[in-house]
Parts: C-alpha cells; sequence; structure tokens
C-alpha cells in the first residue's frame, strides 16, 4: 500500500510553485501545522512471491490515520519537526472457519521526530536531506500459530523503532511546473528487513491550484533475519498483508489536487492505488491534508530586509523639518536649489548616534520650493511614521 500523506512545506523556489511536501523549506522562524487524514480499504493481498489473492466473500480490511505535525524552521537550511498519529483499524475474518469475527483496534500508533537540511540552492534546483526517527506506543504480541490468537486481537502497525535517512530533489522546469525526486533508506519497526523508499512526481500550479502526478513505491533489500515468510513469528494481522511482511515491496501510482486558501491555509486532496507488490495488501488510499503556517517574517518585514540589502547611492542627504497631522505629507530642508523637483522620490531613515539606519518609508515630492519640498509618503516600511528630525535620501 502506498499511504500518501503529502505535508505541505512551503518551497523556497518560488510562491508560484506552492504545492509543496517533504523535503522542500520555508521561511526562517516558520511554524508548520499540518493535520493529515487517510483511509485505506484492502482489495487484495500479495504473497512473499508476489502472487495476488482476492478475500474470501466477507472478509475485509480498512484502516484510518490522522496525524499531527509541528515544523519549525531554525535557519534558513535547518528544520525541525514532530508528530503524532493516530490510526484505527477494523477487519471482518473467520475464526476456526465457520464464524466470521469483526475485530478493531483504534489509538496513537506512532510518533516521530526529524529535521531537514538544504544546501545550497539555485533558480532551478533545490537540494536537501532529513533525518527521522519514528516509535510506536505498544508491542506486538507473537505467536507460534494463528489458533494461539485471541479472537478479539488485532495488531494496529508494526511496533518498534524505526530509521529514515533520504533525501530530496527538485527541479524547476518553468514557472509552472516542477519535478520533485525523493530517494531514502529505511530501517523498518517489527525486525522487518531494511528498505529503499523512492519517488518522482511531476507538479503544475495554477495561480492558487496545483496538481501532482507521479510513482511511489518501496524496494526491499531482502537483510531479514528469516529466509522464509513462514519463518518469522505470526502476529495478528488478521487478513491484511500489510504489516510483520516479509521482504515487502510495492510500486503505486498517486496523484494530489492542492488549493491555497490563503497566504497560510493550504488544502490537499490526495489518492494512491498499487500496481504491485510483495507481501504487502493492495486497495485505494485516499486523504485529506490541512496546513497552516504561522510566525516568520511579516510581507513588511521581508521587504525592509530586501531594500536594506540593496546598495543605493544617494546624492542628496536632508532633513525633515514638519510633519502633517496625518502624517501623510512632510517638509524637508532641500529643494529647488538642491535640483530637487516635483516627483523626486526620497528614502526616510530613522538614524542614531550609534550608526543605526532603518528605512522607515518612501515618499514622493509632492511640491519644490527654492529651500524645501513637501513630500507625499507613499509607503510605510515599519510601523512608526515619519518623524521630524528623520533623514530623507534621495540619489
Amino acid at each position: 500500500m502506498c499511504r500518501l500523506i503529502l505535508a505541505l512545506f512551503f518551497t523556497s523556489l518560488s510562491l508560484k510553485a506552492h504545492v509543496l511536501y517533504d523535503g522542500t523549506n520555508f521561511e526562517k522562524g516558520n511554524y508548520l501545522f499540518d493535520l493529515n487524514t487517510d483511509y485505506f480499504s484492502t482489495s487484495s493481498t500479495y504473497s512473499s512471491d508476489g502472487s495476488e489473492f482476492n478475500l474470501d466473500e466477507g472478509e475485509s480490511y480498512s484502516e484510518t490515520n490522522a496525524s499531527f505535525l509541528l515544523k519549525y524552521a531554525y535557519s534558513e537550511k535547518l528544520n525541525f519537526y514532530g508528530g503524532l498519529n493516530y490510526r484505527s483499524v477494523e477487519a471482518n475474518y473467520y475464526y476456526n472457519t465457520n464464524s466470521l469475527i469483526n475485530v478493531k483496534n483504534s489509538g496513537i500508533e506512532s510518533y516521530r521526530f526529524g529535521l531537514d537540511y538544504f544546501f545550497q540552492k539555485n533558480k532551478k534546483s533545490l537540494f536537501s536531506a532529513y533525518g527521522e526517527l519514528r516509535g510506536t506506543t505498544y508491542e506486538n504480541a507473537n505467536y507460534q500459530s494463528s489458533s494461539q490468537i485471541p479472537s478479539d486481537d488485532i495488531v494496529l502497525g508494526d511496533s518498534g523503532n524505526s530509521y529514515v535517512l533520504g533525501g530530496y530533489y527538485t527541479y524547476l522546469s518553468s514557472s509552472s511546473h516542477f519535478y520533485r525526486g525523493h530517494l531514502a533508506y529505511r530501517l523498518p519497526a517489527n525486525d522487518l528487513s531494511s528498505e529503499v523508499l523512492y519517488d518522482l512526481d511531476s507538479v503544475w500550479t495554477f495561480n492558487k491550484w496545483g496538481i501532482l502526478v507521479g510513482l511511489s513505491g518501496v524496494y526491499s533489500l531482502s537483510t531479514s533475519e528469516f529466509s522464509e515468510a513462514s519463518e518469522r513469528p505470526v502476529q495478528a494481522t488478521r487478513v491484511s498483508a500489510l504489516y510483520n511482511s516479509h521482504n515487502r515491496s510495492y510500486l503505486a501510482g498517486k496523484g494530489s489536487l492542492f488549493y491555497q486558501a490563503s497566504p497560510k491555509w493550504f488544502l490537499s486532496f490526495n489518492a494512491s492505488q498499487v500496481a504491485m507488490g510483495q507481501s504487502t495488501d493492495k486497495g485505494l488510499s485516499l486523504g485529506l491534508s490541512l496546513s497552516y503556517l504561522a510566525g516568520g517574517k511579516s510581507k513588511k518585514e521581508l521587504e525592509v530586509i530586501k531594500e536594506n540589502k540593496q546598495f543605493k547611492d544617494y546624492r542628496i542627504d536632508a532633513e525633515v523639518t514638519k510633519v502633517s497631522p496625518r502624517g501623510k505629507f512632510v517638509q524637508i530642508n532641500a529643494g529647488l536649489s538642491s535640483d530637487i523637483n516635483k516627483g523626486h522620490i526620497f528614502d526616510f531613515y530613522e538614524t542614531d548616534f550609534y550608526g543605526g539606519n532603518t528605512l522607515v518609508a518612501r515618499g514622493v515630492v509632492y511640491e519644490s520650493s527654492l529651500d524645501s519640498s513637501i513630500v507625499k509618503i507613499v509607503k510605510l516600511f515599519a510601523s512608526k511614521r515619519v518623524e521630524t528630525s528623520m533623514t530623507a535620501r534621495a540619489k
């Protein structure tokens, strides 16, 4: 099964490419709150040799996941995250080949902690690496045979700790299209074989909407201590082959529809379907993701930083001598004698004895006389307004 849980992590390539997922970074100081839910139902199972088996009439297996993730951008290159996953599973199976039994289980299935590190990027591409630890809140019981399993027992998943180390590569092919590749090594829980995870996605963006299509899969490295599936201890997996598997692998197709509800709210609808596999289940997975971005620098703060970083060769330095009651107009002590005419643009700075030089506002000369000018404030870069004695500069 391919469980499509795509978190909307905010890309640094461009706002147009706002369809985001694992492996893309966001602004320093941001917090990302991400809620995901997905539902999966088994249609058939794959044995360890890849043979497909349909469920008997009346048999079924389904599970629902609801996960919460909090991500923090510690710096432009380093992000930390942590989260919890709640799972509910249900199965109908034949007990002693006679009666059909319904069994359920639910609870906090796992927790996870991880970090992302972003390498040098350019206008076309971005590469990142990540590491993650995932642990479960339960331990599965092992049995010698299925007849020893209590009739009301069913596992939530693979118990124990798992570790992942991998990377993402994103390539922007145009202003509205990019590719994303993912490759990782995973050491799973429950004494399963180590695995290679892979994804290849193609994403198109249209203003507030985005579409993703791609492939996702797992390749087993066949490092299990058990040479045959029959040698593994039996667990209460019932009619499903998702857990306590033997050298599992699969290839699945996936798709997502993304929507940017506002600059801070993102929504996605996800679906995936396994095409082939070994020691796993075949079925359709449907999901919904909701993300909220908080913290970080405001748009105005980022604009100020950008303005301050730019080198400006000012020719004229003046001083604010008067300010209108509402702060819309100011008077400066330079005019026609300094070649200042109507339409001239001035930047206003707050300076101090210690070398402080903060851009506050920008204005346009409204009226000019010999030694003074009236400037209309057209843009503020700070929460404060222009005051007397501030410095006015122009090219």
